[in-house]
């Protein structure tokens, strides 16, 4: 920065911050500060023309005095005295239009235009004064075109002024008198209004030739105005000695003492004939016409010290009852006094008023006791009926849609008048009592209870209006139809404004959720007690609706509320991470395993920040925006790694959103062991571990199958042993008694059985050396299967037309003998099959030596019947039999028949088959990288 020492800021147009300071200018755009070449000393005033022409005032340089200088890109051009400008240095700046622009300072006003020497126009009076120089501190215009000054020294001459006729004068007319005013700034509002801060008598507004003054005793909290600005919302900011105040259009307007009404102790307000509003106090009754306020007080123009209730009937008439419960009415301009005696008894008027649909009025009072309380009918000056319920009594009254009245019973709840009667109306949720009712031109009523709630009775029906229906809290006071499109209900936190067809949706649906609009005393509104000591709000025809709070009386227009289209800007503020502050950037990267991350967002409304309200999502978490309401803040827990954007959208109090809003894009990193390597790992590791379990399992279930395999084996030695000692023994021994009888024996007969003997002996004994031999070796020599399955063939094939075709793969590998013999079994059964059923001309054997053993025995068949196929044939085994040999070694068998015919495939894991087990993938890698090392 050129100078520490801030003098002047300007906000441009294209988003440039244009800084003057003690020792020169500079801007800051997009981040970047640019300082201005020169020695321009103490710059003050910068503006903007509309066309974006930027220019500024100057007190003076090193050179001479520089009164006019045009801000450009890089450099700025001045213009001074040598150019034609008799003022020296300038205080104060404004540009009325493109290409023209007013400098003030103490000796006068000068005008520069494009392209024409600068006018001048000097002051006679403005110089030294006793406090100081005099001078023209601020210019503004207002939408008729009017030229005005402000001038910081009062007095003639000086004050404010105004452009008139070629000259500057200062503004005086009978009711303002600007000589009179030292003023510093000067703000033109919207329409006619000007904004003036004075040196040390507070704010000023000149509206239609009226002076409005604000100073300390209205709540400023300053009386020197510094400075005035107006915000994009409309907003008045206004800095004065001793802090920052603002002034916004409020929806509801107040008035007290300070507007001119007699004492704030408003009790009842009342709309005449004429629009003329009736404003009664405990003291007088205060008459609004066109904002002018006359005052009647007792004994002057008003017949009694007080005004407790005004209602005004169909006939345009107005009732009047005071403190002490006297009734009056005013007609034609004057007041008339009401008997309230009735039979021998005088009654107080007390809680209200109301006409039934007959045009009768009747007036709720009190008698002597709580008993004689009564519901009396006026005609003209007294009364001439009275209607006393029993044992209950009758705060107010509302019209009933057939005949006679509604009434509210302070005990029982509600009640009908009608023929003289009091009748109850049974509903429980009015048990206790009712202190107002409102009845509509619809035949609805609106009862509001000594519990402070809220219901709706229609066609027998009743209906609880609650805070779950949208309403800001649930205790209510009143409620009025503005016969447009809305309901205004009172209650104890605001005026409500409910649009009539979310009315009628939550009659359908009392759980429906309406959505309404509030105005709380940020707008304005000042709540009442809520007891009947408040007015009873009124509405007049130009759809304004009057009201009073016991205090003040209280204004709201229906049909002309402030609006405000302008969305909010929408920043996010902070970035907070496990306690630790964040610089807010694009693509910020997050410390590894955040475990909680806070995001402050704002939304720039200054209208009624209160009542800003935010959604926000964070794109890559949540599937939906969230309804944060007013909190600014958004917290996240939970976040894994990953790319996230948080964007927030607000919208302003009057619910115009700002749909764009504010965004912002992070990433949570991976930790390592969240890295998509490391996964990768875990997962090979995890492939490693389950593979290698599954090969533990395999060998131990090889183990398993090869001691079964040796038990076997075992078995049959131990078997083929006992038979050569015992029943091969014998049966040699019977041939040896068969052929010594042979020799002995002469009988014909009897040699020929002995000789029978002998050779069935002898065959048995070869039988039973056979299947000894069987028991203790392989029914394949040297495990040669290809040879096996030929003679398997050749022995069971009839037709010579079929052949055979026997593949092998492979170096064939020493073999368990009983697996061995189970897969020959296997083979041999399918082979015989082929032959005998399968009516083809083709077999073929594929005999594959690898890690596992792999047979395969195809036939061009006609296939097996594919219920034979899964369930066997009735008395043939044949299918089963394999299935369950190839279950005993371990082996999986797949059987696939077809019309073009059958295809057995077996395959028996190397571990179980082969007495030596296949090397592993690793072993055979290092053996192929050992091969490659020595090459």
């Amino acid at each position: 920065m050129p100078n520490q020492d801030i003098y002047s800021l300007l906000g441009a147009s294209d988003g440039s911050l244009y800084i003057g300071t003690g020792g020169g200018l500079a801007r800051l755009r997009q981040g970047h500060i640019y300082i201005y070449p020169g020695h321009l000393l103490d710059i003050r005033p910068l503006i903007e023309e509309k066309e974006g022409a930027i220019w500024m005032a100057q007190r003076g340089d090193e050179d001479g005095f520089h009164v006019l200088c045009r801000v450009g890109e890089k450099v700025i051009s001045c213009l001074g005295t040598h150019d034609g400008f008799e003022v020296h240095g300038g205080y104060s700046i404004f540009s009325d239009k493109p290409g023209s622009v007013w400098v003030g300072n103490t000796e006068g006003i000068d005008h520069w235009r494009n392209n024409a020497s600068p006018a001048t126009y000097p002051f006679v009076h403005i110089g030294s004064t006793q406090t100081g120089n005099a001078y023209v501190a601020s210019f503004s215009i207002l939408e008729d075109g009017s030229l005005w000054a402000g001038v910081v020294g009062a007095g003639p001459g000086r004050g404010l002024l105004r452009f008139s006729n070629g000259k500057w004068n200062s503004y005086v007319t009978p009711q303002v008198d600007g000589s009179k005013l030292s003023i510093r700034h000067l703000l033109a509002d919207d329409g006619d209004s000007l904004w003036i801060g004075t040196v040390s008598n507070g704010l000023y507004k000149l509206h239609n030739g009226t002076l409005d003054r604000f100073d300390t005793t209205y709540g400023l909290t300053g009386d020197a105005v510094n400075g005035i600005f107006k915000d994009r919302e409309g907003n008045i900011w206004v800095l004065t000695d001793a802090g920052i105040d603002i002034f916004r259009d409020l929806s509801v307007l107040t008035f007290t003492t300070r507007e001119g009404i007699s004492d704030e102790s408003v009790q009842a307000i009342g709309v005449a004939p004429d629009n003329d509003v009736w404003i009664g106090t405990r003291h007088a009754l205060n008459i609004m016409r066109n904002k002018h306020i006359s005052i009647l007080r007792p004994g002057h123009g008003l017949p009694t010290d007080s005004v407790a209730r005004l209602y005004r009937d169909s006939r345009n008439t107005m009732w009047i009852t005071d403190l002490a419960g006297r009734l009056f009415y005013y007609r034609e301009g004057r007041f008339v006094a009401v008997s309230t005696e009735k039979d021998g008894t005088n009654y107080v008027a007390a809680y209200g008023m109301t006409e039934d649909n007959k045009g009768e009025i009747w007036v709720t009072a009190l008698g002597p006791t709580r008993e004689m309380d009564s519901l009396l009918r006026v005609d003209g000056t007294h009364i001439a009926e009275r209607s006393t319920p029993s044992n209950h009594q009758i705060m107010l009254a509302a019209p009933h849609p057939q005949e006679g009245l509604w009434a509210g019973g302070y005990r029982h709840g509600l009640f009908w008048l009608h023929d003289g009667q009091f009748e109850p109306i049974p509903l429980k949720e009015l048990d206790g009592g009712v202190y107002r009712l409102k009845a509509e031109s619809d035949g609805s009523l609106w009862i509001f209870t000594t519990l402070h709630n809220i219901f709706r009775y229609k066609n027998g029906r009743i209906q609880q209006l609650v805070t779950q229906n949208g309403l800001a809290c649930g205790s209510g006071s009143n409620i009025v139809d503005d016969h447009v499109n809305s309901h205004w209900l009172y209650l104890s936190c605001g005026l409500v404004q409910i649009r009539n067809e979310e009315l009628e949706h939550w009659w359908k649906d009392p759980q429906y959720r309406m959505e309404t609009t509030t105005f709380d005393v940020t707008d304005g509104f000042r709540p009442g007690s809520g007891a009947l000591g408040s007015a009873e709000p009124v509405l007049s025809a130009e759809g304004k609706i009057w009201s009073g709070n016991g205090r003040v009386a209280q204004v709201i227009d229906t049909t002309n509320l402030p609006q405000y289209p302008i969305p909010p800007p929408v920043y996010i503020e902070h970035l907070v991470v496990d306690h630790v502050e964040l610089p807010i950037g694009d693509h910020l990267k997050l410390p590894l395993g955040p475990r909680e991350v806070q995001l402050d967002y704002a939304g720039l409304s200054y209208v009624n920040p209160d009542k800003v309200r935010f959604r926000y999502r964070l794109e890559g978490h949540d599937r939906d925006w969230t309804d944060a309401g007013i909190r600014r803040q958004a917290f996240y827990t939970d976040l894994r790694p990953g790319h996230y954007t948080f964007r927030v959208v607000a919208c302003n109090n009057k619910g115009v959103w700002n749909a764009q809003g504010a965004a912002f894009n992070f990433t949570v990193p991976r930790s390592w062991y969240e890295m998509l390597w490391f996964r990768l790992l875990c997962m090979f590791l995890a492939l490693i571990i389950a593979y290698s379990i599954y090969l533990l399992r395999m060998r131990r279930y090889g183990t398993v199958i090869k001691l079964r395999f040796n038990a076997r084996l075992e078995e049959r030695t131990r078997l083929a042993r006992d038979l050569h000692d015992t029943l091969l023994q014998t049966i040699q021994g019977i041939k040896m008694v068969a052929d010594q009888a042979n020799e002995t024996l002469q009988e014909p007969t009897a040699r020929m059985f002995t000789t029978r003997i002998a050779e069935w002996a002898e065959r048995a004994s070869l039988e039973g050396r056979a299947a000894l031999e069987s028991l203790r070796h392989s029914t394949i020599e040297d495990n040669d299967l290809p040879a096996a399955f030929r003679k398997s063939f050749n022995d069971c094939v009839t037709d010579k037309t079929m052949r055979l075709n026997i593949s092998v793969t492979g170096k064939a590998r020493e073999m368990q003998p009983i697996a061995t013999d189970e897969v020959y079994r296997i083979g041999d059964e399918a082979i015989r099959n082929a032959c005998l059923h399968s009516a083809g001309t083709l077999v073929s054997i594929e005999l594959n030596y690898n890690e596992n053993l792999q047979l395969r025995i195809r036939d061009n068949g006609k296939g097996i019947d594919p219920s034979t196929l899964n369930t066997g044939k009735t008395g043939h085994y044949g299918l089963t039999g394999m299935r369950e040999r190839a279950t005993r070694i371990g082996a999986k068998i797949s059987v696939l028949s077809s019309l073009q015919g059958t295809d057995v495939t077996l395959r028996v894991p190397g571990k179980f088959i082969y007495k030596a087990p296949s090397a592993n993938w690793m072993t055979r890698l290092y053996r192929k990288f050992a091969q490659r090392h020595q090459q």
